[in-house]
């Protein structure tokens, strides 16, 4: 996985991390992440959105991972982005990730439907525009289907320096490693 991906700083070795574990390995994901890493397939929402807006504003949470969601995060920031998720709206929808549970999910699909087709702001800043309610459905079978693989940010970052540490060591101290 490693070596198709390619890390080429933190962010890559970190979603390495997140991507080297049996659910995405399954689902193919670290080969989809590297072959659009690499150009050899094309970063597109047309999965989600038929809209070229919609696009640019899930483009805008999805970027540096290549229109992929690894992380929790992620989700995380579609719920504000389609539906305006609150902090709180948007924790919850972490734990429902997180901890696999069924009845949060079907509470954050409803303000997730809901919010979908609306805007919101903060300040004079827009931080959702309206969606229509066929991308919010993909949006949210997109996060439904991401949520049994993706992983938690800060763990894969921290995972990921163990990691670069640890090759580090390994290369340039093989005796006192």
């Amino acid at each position: 996985v490693v070596q198709d991906i390619r890390p080429e700083n933190l962010n890559d070795l970190s979603a390495t991390v997140a991507l080297y574990r049996p659910g995405p390995i399954s689902a193919k994901m670290p080969e989809d992440y590297a072959n659009r890493k690499h150009g050899r397939a094309e970063v597109e929402y047309g999965a989600l959105t038929t809209d070229d807006e919609e696009a640019d504003w899930i483009h805008s949470v999805l970027d540096s991972t290549y229109g992929m969601c690894v992380f929790q995060e992620e989700a995380m920031l579609l719920g504000r982005v389609v539906a305006g998720f609150d902090d709180i709206q948007r924790s919850t929808l972490r734990k429902a990730i997180g901890k696999k549970k069924k009845d949060l999910m079907d509470k954050c699909y409803d303000w997730w439907m809901e919010g979908s087709g609306r805007e919101f702001f903060e300040g004079e800043q827009m931080i959702s525009p309206k969606f229509s309610q066929d991308s919010a459905q993909r949006l949210w079978d997109f996060i439904k289907g991401a949520a049994q693989y993706s992983f938690n940010a800060s763990h894969s970052a921290a995972y990921a320096v163990l990691a670069y540490w640890t090759a580090y060591l390994k290369a340039n101290f093989p005796v006192e490693y």
